[in-house]
């Protein structure tokens, strides 16, 4: 049959709506796969882990800055761009890319802190790599690119989050490495005002503090603000929960009085919650061990009545009183009741990765002070020992409070002498102190591993030129 021009004039018209409607839907995908079907894409078997957390941090600020929130998604394709959280080690859609050569390996070193930004062209579709080489270094990652691209700032009383239409993930490679190995922060039992005590915060607040440790590219805290309810998980049958409504029945005048704002049941739930969320995003923190008995960790007077340990002699010193008087290391018994109390620790909050001592540190057991040194060289060597008999190959962090205030240069250098570089630390945090004895002539500097850091306070710390210089 023949057509008529009307039929072929008709049908070039549909044809060309049909085209039309074609391009302008092809458009509208386009325009939507920029705003609003960009994906993220996260290994699936690591969900609950740092590498999870990660993408739900990029989800949450995605939408704060362009008001679009990315569907996660857990199984690539060959259709959308995508923000991919994790290295090949992890996420198989960076292995496929790997394998169709569309990049290279990522040079990221195994279980570091190492992570990589690095923007693909994949064909038609562009996706954005959040790489690390462990799960905090990718939340690093993350962090670092909402600084870049988003101008986000995080401060410590919160963070700044600018508006933006949308975000651009091209033209990104950027590979970064810290400097140092271990870099945190710790929380001691000085007591202030709310923002300045951790002894008040609730989880909410320690929720924010952790996550601003991550923000900041720290890797390690410590929580140094008592012992909550250790001695009760250790020693169930002697040590009772004491009634939270009294104050406690070690509590002296001052700050010598540890009385709490909550139940010690509460304090030791609120410490799991702390560490299960900073165990849950990678973060490090050091198991306490040793002589641990002080003026903010006192003996239950339940314990003393009952065990009755003998003490260390103490010759002079603010902490002259039971509860906070070292037990005799030299005997067996009292060795092992202190590492009962890190097991317990270990065992219902921690984890046995770093161990932190303070020796004994503020005491002055004798008078002569060649006697005082040799006592507290043979308490770390004992410590240690029991330390490797247990766990050979945790990393020991010697807290260097002592260090500057009881000890000389030469005793520093011979303790030194005594110690495995390959597994120990000096912990650091008097680096801002006056006085000539310092880490500058422990002869430790290119040395031996130790972490610089400074005793931040509420007040000006020493004199302004010392912490200057």
């Amino acid at each position: 049959m023949k057509k008529s021009k009307f039929d072929l004039i008709h049908r070039s018209r549909t044809f060309f709506a049909a085209f039309l409607f074609f391009a302008v839907s092809l458009a509208i995908c386009v325009l939507d796969a920029e705003c609003g079907e960009l994906k993220i894409l996260a290994p699936p078997e690591h969900q609950n882990s740092a590498y999870g957390i990660a993408a739900e941090e990029l989800q949450k600020y995605w939408e704060q800055v362009t008001g679009k929130r990315l569907e996660i998604v857990y199984e690539g394709n060959s259709e959308d761009d995508f923000l991919v959280i994790g290295s090949d080690s992890v996420n198989h859609f960076v292995r496929e890319l790997i394998e169709r050569k569309v990049i290279r390996d990522l040079p990221l070193k195994t279980a570091s802190d190492d992570f990589r930004l690095l923007s693909v062209r994949d064909g038609e579709r562009m996706h954005l790599l959040f790489a690390g080489g462990r799960g905090r270094s990718t939340l690093y990652a993350v962090y670092a690119f909402l600084e870049e691209r988003a101008g986000c700032r995080w401060f410590w009383d919160g963070d700044v989050v600018p508006k933006r239409e949308t975000l651009d993930i091209s033209g990104l490679d950027v590979h970064e490495s810290p400097r140092f190995e271990y870099r945190g922060q710790r929380y001691f039992a000085h007591r202030s005002l709310h923002r300045f005590q951790a002894e008040h915060w609730s989880l909410e607040d320690w929720q924010k503090e952790i996550d601003w440790l991550l923000k900041k590219r720290l890797n390690v805290f410590m929580l140094r603000i008592g012992m909550d309810d250790v001695f009760q998980k250790a020693f169930p049958d002697i040590v009772d929960y004491p009634d939270p409504a009294k104050p406690l029945p070690e509590a002296l005048g001052g700050y010598d009085n540890r009385s709490l704002f909550w139940s010690l049941e509460f304090r030791g739930k609120l410490r799991k919650g702390i560490l299960d969320y900073a165990f849950e995003r990678d973060l490090m923190h050091p198991e306490d061990f040793g002589t641990m008995s002080h003026w903010y960790s006192r003996t239950p007077k339940q314990f003393l009545e009952k065990v009755d340990p003998k003490f260390l002699p103490q010759a002079a010193g603010p902490h002259n009183v039971p509860t906070a008087l070292a037990w005799d290391i030299r005997e067996d018994e009292n060795l092992q009741n202190y590492w009962k109390l890190t097991e317990a620790h270990i065992k219902h909050y921690g984890k046995p990765e770093l161990f932190h001592t303070i020796g004994l540190a503020e005491r002055h057991c004798y008078r002569d002070r060649e006697d005082n040194l040799r006592l507290k060289l043979y308490t770390y060597r004992r410590l240690i020992e029991n330390l490797r008999k247990n766990y050979p190959n945790g990393t020991l962090l010697l807290a260097g409070w002592d260090f500057y205030f009881g000890w000389k240069p030469e005793e520093m250098r011979e303790f030194i002498a005594q110690l495995d570089p390959e597994k120990t630390l000096i912990w650091d945090y008097e680096a801002d102190a006056p006085g000539a004895n310092n880490f500058t002539n422990w002869g430790v500097v290119g040395k031996f591993p130790y972490v610089f850091g400074i005793f931040r306070h509420t007040r000006t710390r020493w004199i302004f030129a010392e912490t200057t210089r």
